[in-house]
């Protein structure tokens, strides 16, 4: 959707709908993480340049509202983050957005229903693609594949994205390591039968030993707390 047409107006009623809750105490109008979601998925799906930081702009003002938001808030906004890609200002926004719901989602993430999922993995590294420093960009998705590997959450769109937005040499180094597990005849777990529509995989064994050896959930905090 062309614009930033579509979400204002989705904000315009979700905001009727809490004046009409906060006036007459209605509590069947009284606006949900599920309903602000849908504000959130509406800034995703549009065109305007900014509509990372507008998306960020809202998941703050609800998390000082302490409004309700879940997982789902979170992978909209990143969402928004990943297809900023209009322009390099666009691009440069969606980076920058990225990092820091990715950070802020990693001490959020002491609550138990904020368990983190494959899409938030994979929009967030798709949104690195957009980090001008190659190093940088190489840092955050390393962590976030090894973070992903340990948490069981690899798929096949996870894998591509990460040898999107990895350096060669970081592919070569991270995926070799399950080349030399599957060599050594251990082997890449598939999903149940029931959720083989997900091509759902974990790269086991030597990939959590990394993951737990560099303790990737420690090195994204550090990282917040150093920028």
């Amino acid at each position: 959707t062309p614009g930033n047409e579509i979400p204002l107006r989705c904000l315009e009623i979700v905001e009727r709908m809490q004046e009409r809750y906060d006036q007459g105490g209605e509590l069947w109008l009284r606006p949900d993480a599920i309903v602000w979601n849908q504000v959130l998925s509406a800034w995703a799906a549009c065109e305007d340049e900014q509509k990372a930081v507008a998306a960020e702009n809202l998941l703050r003002r609800l998390q000082r509202e302490d409004t309700s938001v879940d997982v789902s808030s979170y992978g909209h906004v990143m969402r928004a983050c990943a297809r900023s890609n209009a322009t390099p200002h666009a691009k440069k926004l969606g980076g920058e957005v990225a990092l820091r719901v990715w950070r802020d989602f990693h001490v959020e993430d002491q609550r138990p229903d904020l368990e983190v999922s494959s899409y938030l993995y994979c929009f967030f590294m798709r949104a690195c693609q957009y980090l001008e420093d190659p190093q940088q960009r190489d840092n955050e998705v390393e962590v976030a594949f090894l973070m992903c590997c340990g948490n069981g959450c690899v798929n096949n769109h996870i894998l591509l994205e990460f040898q999107k937005a990895a350096s060669r040499r970081l592919y070569d180094d991270i995926i070799g390591i399950s080349t030399m597990i599957l060599l050594e005849g251990l082997s890449v777990k598939k999903a149940p039968k029931h959720e083989s529509t997900r091509s759902d995989y974990t790269l086991a064994t030597g990939l959590d030993q990394k993951c737990q050896s560099k303790d990737p959930v420690g090195m994204v905090r550090d990282t917040r707390c150093k920028a």
